[in-house]
């Protein structure tokens, strides 16, 4: 492919590394207790249905893949088992 698809790729590749990392990473019992993390989470796989749905160029979805992956982001930092950073209090 070209330069761009090749860029797009790797892009993609570490984005599912991050997001595995993230998955496999959560805390079950903050999950049940944040009601935040189920509307982050919840928005997100909705967000994606509808423009997985409505799509129909490549080059669209590559701009507003990140429109929602924020929500995905901040709704897995907010369960995690550990943090990368420890803050001693």
């Amino acid at each position: 492919g070209s330069i761009k698809d090749i860029f797009l790729s790797v892009e993609n590749f570490i984005l599912i590394i991050i997001m595995a990392k993230l998955i496999l990473n959560v805390d079950l019992r903050k999950f049940r207790e944040i009601n935040e993390t189920k509307f982050f989470l919840t928005f997100f796989i909705v967000s994606s249905f509808i423009l997985a749905m409505f799509t129909y160029q490549s080059g669209v979805y590559w701009r507003m893949k990140w429109l929602i992956l924020p929500y995905f982001f901040i709704g897995m930092s907010l369960i995690q088992k550990s943090t990368l950073i420890n803050v001693k209090e």
